[in-house]
């Protein structure tokens, strides 16, 4: 069996996928099986998928017949994954050569279910580094619930992190993907790992590269960027509310609180996305009507521009 499988899932990524496929074929760590799961695209990725399968038999394409989202993607890789561990990378980023090595090395010297990494942050036109996406501090930590859901307070949203997980112990915990959620389902996934016990190390490295959705320079956002899954948060927030009734969760009065302060961050962002919409779409002055006859969005907004942004 292999070491790892990398899972891609992959929907209309025509301009990104074959360096994401590219990037886990060149790991160091060469005992890898790589899933690359086209959801229905329109555009070329499933052949492009192909043709790298044809080249390499680590390269294994799966093709959803219709558009499930990036949950349904997963369930189906992970069904079939065959590598002591599974890591997932988005289509529009990229692995540094020596992550799966490095970041297995530490989880097994450790004794931990699952790791992660710092990122680096890479503008999608001009492909450069901008920096960490995170302020760790020290060379590692192992994350708790209470760190896991905190870290929203201090602008460091852990629901972003990339990790690599044993397989058995998702067998043994039948932990998947929620397939309702089309947007912030990488934070569900981490979520129920803690909840079910997980020992997950963080370890201040960037070895993923995480590609912005908005260039910053060109003041653009990406084809995935611009994508109508990156507007629902009401799906995120439905799946944050399920949270506040489970069990597992109300045996625990500081995590509900966290769960809680979680939900009303995702109603507000709800709101500054749709002021930013209606401003992109149709313009500022259509945007301040909006905020006029809905006096709540105004007052979020408002608190949005004193203290910060909102989750991503």
């Amino acid at each position: 069996m292999p070491r790892c499988s990398i899972v891609i899932p992959a929907y209309n990524s025509a301009p990104t996928i074959d360096c994401a496929i590219q990037s886990a074929r060149r790991q160091t760590e060469r005992d890898v099986e790589i899933l690359v799961v086209d959801d229905a695209s329109t555009d070329s990725t499933g052949e492009a998928i192909s043709r790298r399968a044809a080249q390499d038999p680590r390269v294994v394409a799966l093709h959803n017949v219709s558009n499930g989202g990036k949950s349904v993607a997963m369930n189906r890789a992970h069904a079939v994954a065959k590598g002591d561990w599974i890591g997932v990378l988005d289509a529009d980023d990229a692995w540094l050569p020596d992550r799966a090595g490095r970041l297995i090395d530490a989880a097994e010297a450790a004794g931990a279910d699952g790791v992660a990494d710092n990122q680096l942050k890479v503008d999608p036109f001009a492909r450069t580094r901008q920096g960490r996406l995170f302020d760790l501090s020290g060379e590692r930590l192992t994350l708790d619930l209470p760190a896991y859901l905190g870290s929203i307070d201090r602008k460091v949203d852990f629901g972003t992190l990339k990790p690599i997980v044993r397989r058995d112990f998702l067998e043994r915990t039948r932990i998947a993907y929620d397939e309702t959620q089309r947007f912030s389902q990488d934070f569900s996934f981490m979520l129920e790992l803690l909840l079910e016990g997980a020992r997950v190390l963080v370890v201040n490295e960037a070895l993923y590269l995480y590609t912005l959705p908005f260039s910053a320079r060109r003041r653009k956002w990406t084809a995935t960027g611009a994508g109508a899954w990156r507007h629902d948060f009401a799906s995120a927030l439905r799946s944050t509310e399920r949270y506040l009734h489970d069990p597992r969760v109300l045996r625990q009065p500081q995590i509900e609180l966290l769960l809680r302060r979680r939900a009303a961050l995702l109603r507000k962002s709800g709101v500054w996305d749709e002021v930013k919409r209606r401003r992109f779409e149709r313009g500022a002055p259509v945007a301040l009507v909006y905020l006029l006859l809905h006096p709540p969005a105004l007052r979020i907004v408002g608190e949005r521009l004193l203290r910060g942004r909102f989750i991503a």
